[in-house]
C-alpha cells in the first residue's frame, strides 16, 4: 500500500502527522473553503462540530486545532496562487497548436499515399513529438494559460484522430 501524499508542507510535521491520521478533516476544510471562501477558522470548526453530530462521530479539541492549522495552510496557498497571475492566452495556445497541426497536415499531403494515410490517422500521437517540448517551454516561461490552450487543442486533435482511426479501421474491416 502506498503512503498518502503529504498535503501539508514539512515545516509543520505535527500537523502533517495529524492529517495522516484523519484525512477527512483535510477534505472537509478544502471542500468548505471551495464552497465559501469567506469562512473563518471558527466557522469551520463550528461546521465540523455540526457535521460530527449528524454523522455520530465525536469531535475533539485536537480536531479543532487541526482544522485551524489546515485553514492557515490553505489560506497561505490560496494567497500564493492569487499573487501569481496566469500569463498568456488560452485562445493563443489553441491557435498555435491548430496552426502547427495544419502545417503538419499539409506536409503529410506530399507523402506517398500509404504513409500519409497512416500519419493523418495517427496525428494525435505524432503531435506529441512537437507539443511536449512546446509545453515544457511554455511552462518554464510561466505561460500557464497558453499551455492550457495548447492542451485543449491537443486533446481535440487526439479525439479527431481517434475518430478517424475508428472510421478507417471499420472501413478496412468491411473490405476484407
Amino acid at each position: 500500500m502506498t503512503q498518502p501524499v503529504d498535503p501539508i508542507p514539512r515545516s509543520r510535521p505535527e500537523l502533517a502527522r495529524l492529517v495522516e491520521r484523519d484525512p477527512l478533516l483535510l477534505k472537509f476544510v478544502r471542500r468548505s473553503l471551495r464552497r465559501d471562501a469567506s469562512l473563518t477558522p471558527d466557522q469551520l470548526v463550528e461546521k465540523w462540530h455540526e457535521q460530527a453530530q449528524r454523522t455520530g462521530r465525536p469531535a475533539t479539541d485536537a480536531d479543532d486545532e487541526l482544522i485551524r492549522g489546515i485553514f492557515e495552510e490553505e489560506a497561505a496557498a490560496a494567497s500564493e496562487r492569487r499573487e501569481v497571475p496566469q500569463k498568456g492566452d488560452v485562445l493563443a495556445g489553441c491557435g498555435v497548436v491548430l496552426l502547427v497541426n495544419v502545417v503538419v497536415a499539409v506536409a503529410l499531403a506530399f507523402m506517398p499515399f500509404r504513409y500519409a494515410t497512416a500519419a493523418a490517422v495517427l496525428i494525435g500521437l505524432i503531435q506529441l513529438v512537437y507539443l511536449l517540448p512546446f509545453g515544457v517551454w511554455l511552462r518554464s516561461r510561466g505561460f500557464t494559460a497558453t499551455l492550457q490552450g495548447a492542451i485543449i487543442a491537443a486533446a481535440l486533435t487526439f479525439t479527431w484522430s481517434a475518430a478517424c482511426f475508428a472510421l478507417i479501421g471499420a472501413y478496412l474491416l468491411r473490405l476484407q
